[in-house]
């Protein structure tokens, strides 16, 4: 309870131990001190506000020390804090989407550019998953290459493409009809002349360097 101005004694809000004021609601709960021993914790940032496991705000936790403290921004629930590379969410947040390899790791397009750059999101799955080891950045699929791993170089197709993504190659899994393009930045694979099985260098309809 507390003082009133009216010279009387008013009860403190439900989650309060004590109170200077009386509150309204779980959001304006207007504590001085929380009642801990009925379950009802401080917020991090806003002691005035006590709550206890079933009333906290969506995206919070009760810590070790006794604080309802924030999860990391990409998590709808989660037990404990994290960081952009684990950000140790028991339930992603609208907009955010659990890693293949770490389900408790949610993450958006900007907290992949990031942290985890050599993956893509899969729209089947809605999960991000790792490129291919020949794409440095990918996209749509994990072959979808929109930057070659290092010595992997563009394939550049014999017929003209309009889609954004790329197959890599290196001198493993070059086709023998190609040729590395070293006069290029960066270095790209080309088709040999159509009249060659095979070529180092690129050629022209009257000398085609097969």
């Amino acid at each position: 309870m507390y003082l009133h101005s009216d010279g009387t004694y008013h009860y403190c809000y439900q989650s309060c131990l004590t109170c200077i004021e009386e509150g309204t609601d779980k959001d304006n709960s207007k504590c001085s001190s929380c009642d801990l021993s009925n379950g009802y914790y401080p917020l991090e940032n806003d002691t005035s506000l006590c709550y206890s496991l079933t009333t906290k705000p969506e995206n919070t936790y009760k810590s070790n020390s006794g604080i309802i403290s924030y999860c990391f921004e990409s998590c709808k629930t989660c037990s404990k804090q994290g960081v952009g590379s684990a950000s140790n969410c028991d339930e992603c947040k609208i907009g955010y989407y659990p890693l293949s390899t770490n389900a408790k790791t949610c993450l958006n397009d900007g907290l992949r550019d990031i942290y985890f750059s050599n993956y893509f999101l899969n729209f089947e799955t809605f999960k991000y998953e790792k490129c291919s080891n020949e794409c440095k950045i990918c996209s749509n699929s994990k072959t979808g290459c929109t930057e070659c791993a290092s010595n992997y170089y563009q394939k550049i197709e014999r017929e003209t493409t309009t889609t954004l993504t790329f197959t890599c190659l290196n001198s493993n899994t070059k086709p023998i009809d190609y040729y590395l393009d070293s006069t290029t930045t960066p270095f790209t694979y080309k088709p040999c002349p159509e009249r060659c099985v095979s070529c180092s260098m690129g050629g022209t309809d009257l000398a085609n360097n097969c």
